[in-house]
Order: structure tokens, then C-alpha cells, then sequence
């Protein structure tokens, strides 16, 4: 996949993100049947659907649960951006301050600017979050106060409730997964220490030692976004609590055997009284794997089905626009 990166200021101090642009793919894994075996990035039309993808917690537009999304999409017609959060991907960190699970200002920012954008303006506008992605993106949803420009939203791998998933982490092989997302995220930290060292709230001799995601969530996140302790900062950031809210059109996928979001988290009574939200649990799939049996290290399955969901939303946008514009004619 290739993009075009743009830095988008998002705070007052200086804060920035960069937004990756699709601008083109080669190939596309065959093993789902009803995918193009390659696509040469068709043109998409002038209101084709504009697609933000948010990435799990350290991920970016490089990793290729990502890309194979981002291609799918691409030979499906549609525009993407992939929203690159502060530090990750080479995104640029200018002020001493990450991302959490609650904080949705970046995103915000993210969606009104590529709303804005030329050609975006009166396209239908989709958001896919994964993992950590996915908790924010269904955070800024349900407590958006003045509404939100998307118009159907994604949610794959969601941990939902960040305390359960936190005391998850801590057993059998999930303590793998806790591990080397610490280290990849103490990676990014290391490489904008001299940044970080500007904030008096953040201990900088701890987060470069973190073994687990809570010691840098204690460490870093929790004091840097105004929580009391790294307990408080897990309690107030389950996107579990934001469903009742959410307004938008929204499919959640979900492993049963995830270790890292696992099938006791999910807030199934929440999801199903919510008419927005669909709700799907697959008895197996791990965290962001769910493979095909005729490619298990090519594209997700769940790919195919993003779409397919997409374009049933289109469908009914098109249509309610174009009943629209014949009374109007009338």
C-alpha cells in the first residue's frame, strides 16, 4: 500500500497526528472468495465513501492487519485515511502527551478535518477501529454531545471494559501479549524521551522500565490525562459504558477466545438494547487474527464482512437521498 502522509495539528501547544491517504495497492489476498485475487487502486468516484481506520494501541498504517483492510477497501471503491495517533508510525510527538482509551479530542479533530476535505464533504464517512482503536472510536461515538459526521462504524476486538481486561492480561499466554505491547510502546517513548522529560507529572525512569501495560499506563497515561491512579484511568475509559449513547450505525466483531479483549468483557445486554449496535461473537479468532483456512496468513475474513456492512449502509444512505430528491422535485 502506498500513501500520502499529512500532519494535522490537533492542540493549541502543538500536538500533531499524521494522517496516511491511500493512494494506490498492488495485490489482495485470494483466500476470501468473494475478493479480487488483484487490484491495480481503481480510481474511486467523486462521492465514494471515505473510510477513517483507527489502529490498535502502538499499531499504524504499517501493520498488516491494517493494509489488508486498507486493501479490501481500495478495490471495493472506496477513499481511506488511516489516523496515525501520537507517536506511532513516525507520527511526530511535539508535546509531552500519548493517547489514551478515553481520550477522543484527537479524533474528533481527525474526523471534522477529513470531513472537510475536498471532495469529502458530501461523501458518506465510515470509521473501523481496532483493539484500543476501537474503544476510543465507540467513546467519541456515545458521548459525541453535538453529533458526529460518521455515518457507520466499525468495531473489531474492542476490550470494552479496560479494568476486566487489565486483570485478563495477567494470566497464561495473554502475559505474552501484555509483555511485548510494553515494549513496543516503551520503544516509542524512548525514541521522544527528551519530549516527555518536559512533563513534571511523568516518570520517565519508570515508563522506559515497564513491563506491563499497567506500569506504563501508571507511569505515563493516567497522570498525563488527569486520573487519580492508573485504576481510575481503566474505570473511566471502558467504552462499555459510552454503547447506551452511541447513535451512529455500528457493528461490533468480537472473539469469544480473545486474551486480550476477552468474551466476558463484551457489554452484550448493553449492545443489544441499543438499536444502532450489532453485535457479532466468534467462538474463536484470538486477538485481531480470525484467519482463512485457505490463506491463514493473509487477510482476515472479517474484511470481507466490514465491507459487505458498509456497503448494506451505503445502500440505505443512497437510497433515503434519493427519495429526498424526489419530493423535493415533486
Amino acid at each position: 500500500v502506498s500513501y500520502r502522509r499529512e500532519i494535522l495539528p490537533v492542540s493549541d501547544d502543538g500536538g500533531v497526528v499524521a494522517l496516511d491517504w491511500a493512494q494506490g495497492v498492488s495485490t489482495v489476498s485470494n483466500a476470501v472468495q468473494s475478493t479480487p485475487p488483484a487490484c491495480a487502486a481503481p480510481p474511486a468516484e467523486v462521492d465514494a465513501p471515505i473510510c477513517v481506520l483507527l489502529p490498535g494501541l502502538t499499531g499504524g498504517s504499517g501493520d498488516s492487519y491494517v493494509n489488508h483492510m486498507v486493501n479490501h477497501l481500495v478495490c471495493a471503491g472506496y477513499r481511506v485515511v488511516v489516523f496515525n495517533s501520537r507517536g506511532t508510525a513516525s507520527s511526530p510527538v511535539n508535546t509531552p502527551q500519548f493517547y489514551s482509551a478515553s481520550f477522543t479530542k484527537d479524533l474528533e479533530r481527525v474526523v471534522s478535518h477529513v470531513k472537510q476535505s475536498p471532495g469529502c464533504e458530501n461523501s458518506p464517512m465510515f470509521a473501523i477501529g481496532w483493539s484500543l482503536g476501537a474503544n476510543i472510536l465507540l467513546n467519541y461515538l456515545g458521548r459525541a454531545e453535538s453529533g458526529t459526521p460518521i455515518d457507520a462504524a466499525v468495531s473489531l476486538c474492542n476490550p470494552f471494559d479496560l479494568s476486566y481486561c487489565n486483570k485478563a492480561l495477567k494470566k497464561g499466554f495473554a502475559r505474552v501479549y501484555d509483555r511485548n505491547l510494553a515494549q513496543s510502546i516503551a520503544r516509542i517513548f524512548k525514541s521522544n524521551e527528551d519530549v516527555f522529560r518536559r512533563s513534571p507529572d511523568i516518570d520517565v525512569d519508570a515508563a522506559l522500565a515497564s513491563a506491563t501495560i499497567e506500569d506504563f499506563d501508571r507511569a505515563v497515561t493516567a497522570p498525563t490525562f488527569g486520573w487519580e491512579s492508573v485504576s481510575a484511568y481503566y474505570a473511566g475509559s471502558a467504552s462499555a459504558d459510552a454503547v447506551p449513547g452511541i447513535k451512529t450505525p455500528t457493528l461490533c466483531i468480537q472473539a469469544q477466545d480473545d486474551p486480550i479483549a476477552p468474551g466476558c468483557a463484551i457489554p452484550r445486554e448493553r449492545l443489544r438494547e441499543n438499536e444502532n449496535t450489532i453485535l457479532c461473537v466468534t467462538p474463536a479468532g484470538g486477538h485481531l487474527g480470525w484467519a482463512s483456512a485457505e490463506d491463514p496468513f493473509g487477510a482476515p475474513w472479517v474484511d470481507v464482512a466490514v465491507i459487505e456492512y458498509l456497503r448494506a449502509v451505503e445502500l440505505k444512505l443512497r437510497t433515503k437521498e434519493s427519495v429526498l430528491a424526489n419530493a423535493k422535485a415533486m
